[in-house]
This record gives C-alpha cells, structure tokens and sequence, in this order.
C-alpha cells in the first residue's frame, strides 16, 4: 500500500484502485444547475479502472438578503455511510433550472463536474467545470474550461472541443471555435463566425474563417456577400 499526500488530502492506492479520502469542503458563488433534479444520488465513476463513489445532488431552502431561495448542494462520498469527500455549494441568489452532468472536458481520462451555468436559449449556454485532479483526488474549479460557451461537442478520440455559441437576439449567426485539447489545456485551432451585412435592401450573412497558421490566428477564407 502507498501513500500519496497532497494538500488537503490522502490519495491510497489499493491493488489498483483509488480510495479518495476526506478532503475540506469548497463553495464558489455560482449559479448551478442540476439536470438530474435536486434530491438525486448519482452512482459515478472516474474511469474504467476505479470504483465508482456516490454525488448526493440536493437543494435546501435558505433565506438571504431577506429573500426565500433554493440552494444547490453537491456530495462526494465513496459510500452511503462514509464521510463526505468534498462538497460544492451554490452560494449565489439566482435561482435558475437544474442542468448537471459528469463529463470528461479536458480528455484526461477522468470525469469532471459540469454545470450549466445559464441557458437563455439553445446554444448561449455558459458553464462552470470542476476538473478532476489527480494528485489531490479533488475535483477543482477550472477557469480554463469554464470561458466555454455556446453547443460543445467533444471528440474524445482526436481530443477536439467545438464550441458553438448563438445570440439569442440573432439566432441565425453562429460563432464556432474549435479547440485542441493538448495537456488539459485549450488550443485555439479554428474559428467561424458569422456577421450580417446589408447588400441593397437585402440583409446577408457573412461568414470568417480562421485557422491555426504559424502559432497565430489568420483569416484564412470569407464566404458570402462582398
């Protein structure tokens, strides 16, 4: 049996598994979601090779400022009867519809917490994401991966995360950026965007392509109304 210690926790590793021990509890002012519904208890794993632990997902009225709202809660444990891991809690008082997952958003290997942040309409979503941390054993508040907004599709195979984002207010633009995920971090290798433009009496859309050149950004292509 070896010990690892990190800062604030004790990672044991047991015939191949991982044993994550109690770890102090974070709170971040956000404004989380739940997609599974608060008062749920999720079965997880980080990956194929390590047991699954428990993320007790709940609400708990509170008054603030004078004012009723809803609290959102999330538990780690490795077992129903045993201490809590870590705790994230939203401390914000803005209450919105719950939309939470597991997701694997740097492609390490590891699942990470996801939570919508604010959804205004399809493709203006905003997140906030806690990625898993090895040497700690602690899911941690990613500012990186965070700045993600819009639709996010994943390519875990060729390590790619294309973000589409959509005004609200001009829904038939589109901005789309697409990432290399190289060391846990995001590199910008694409970028579309849509602009309206007005040709006679006609609105048009314009559409910019620019792709990863020399380590730089360059506007690589421009399509539609000139």
């Amino acid at each position: 049996m070896r010990k690892f210690i990190g800062h604030n926790s004790i990672l044991i590793f047991v015939v191949g598994a991982v044993v994550l021990q109690p770890s102090f509890a974070q709170v971040y002012g956000v404004s989380t979601q739940f997609s599974y519904g608060p008062d749920t208890i999720l079965s997880v794993r980080l990956n194929g090779q390590y047991p699954a632990f428990l993320a007790d997902c709940r609400s708990r009225a509170i008054t603030r400022f004078s004012n009723d709202c809803v609290q959102y809660i999330i538990e780690l444990r490795n077992a129903p009867a045993d201490p809590i891991i870590q705790t994230i809690i939203d401390t914000s008082t803005v209450n919105v519809d719950p939309s939470f997952e597991f997701v694997d958003i740097n492609l390490d290997g590891f699942v990470d917490i996801k939570l919508t942040d604010r959804v205004y309409s399809l493709g203006s979503e905003s997140y906030h994401f806690w990625t898993f941390d090895r040497d700690s054993g602690r899911f941690v508040f990613n500012h990186e991966f965070s700045e993600l907004s819009g639709d996010l599709e994943i390519d875990s195979v060729n390590k790619f995360i294309t973000a589409t984002f959509r005004e609200h207010n001009v829904p038939v633009c589109e901005d789309k950026r697409t990432y290399n995920v190289v060391g846990s971090h995001l590199i910008l290798v694409k970028h579309v965007w849509d602009e309206q433009a007005l040709v006679g009496d006609s609105s048009m859309i314009k559409t910019f392509i620019e792709k990863l050149v020399d380590g730089k950004m360059k506007l690589v292509e421009v399509i539609g109304a000139q």
